[in-house]
């Protein structure tokens, strides 16, 4: 229906060979609803859920001196929504396990992390329009397959403003850290 989302996605990457990579399976799905279609000041109101896993073929090489074949999932909950009908919000909080070495007789223990997202997008009027933006992610917070930088907080912001047809004006600002 127009109310709910179904999405499942599967490939793989880096082709094995003797040069120390694997070939790595990556997996995962998305499934998202509408919960709320309007109440109050609130319309659209989605929630949902998203799973990745990334597996490297252990047999897919065969020199592996010093090279660890890894095992990751991530999963997270996302929520959307439309507030005083110009202002769209969007939140997801996500967690990470990694194993970073497979083999059966590994030391290495399972490491686990967590992230956050929040970002809103406000329409004041055709020509002014406000971005706000507010990541967090914690040390240990590792996705083989995807884009977050482990220990980083990042604020982003940005303000559009259309004058007439030859002039606009775009004012941003970002600071982003390490959490150490």
């Amino acid at each position: 229906t127009n109310d709910s989302e179904l999405k499942i996605v599967a490939g793989y990457a880096n082709k094995g060979d003797e040069g120390k990579q694997f070939m790595r399976w990556v997996f995962g799905g998305r499934a998202e609803t509408v919960l709320v279609r309007e109440y109050g000041a609130v319309k659209d109101l989605k929630g949902g859920f998203n799973f990745s896993a990334v597996e490297d073929a252990h047999n897919s090489i065969g020199n592996k001196a010093g090279v660890r074949d890894a095992s990751n999932r991530v999963g997270s909950v996302n929520g959307q929504t439309i507030v005083w009908q110009n202002t769209e919000i969007q939140m997801e909080a996500a967690k990470a396990w990694i194993d970073e070495d497979t083999s059966p007789n590994t030391t290495v223990d399972r490491t686990t992390g967590s992230a956050l997202r929040m970002s809103s997008n406000t329409k004041f009027d055709k020509s002014s329009k406000l971005k706000l933006g507010y990541e967090w992610i914690s040390a240990d917070f590792n996705t083989l397959s995807g884009s977050a930088i482990p220990d980083r907080v990042n604020f982003t912001s940005r303000l559009d403003k259309k004058w007439n047809d030859e002039w606009k004006s775009e004012m941003g600002y970002r600071l982003y850290y390490d959490k150490l």
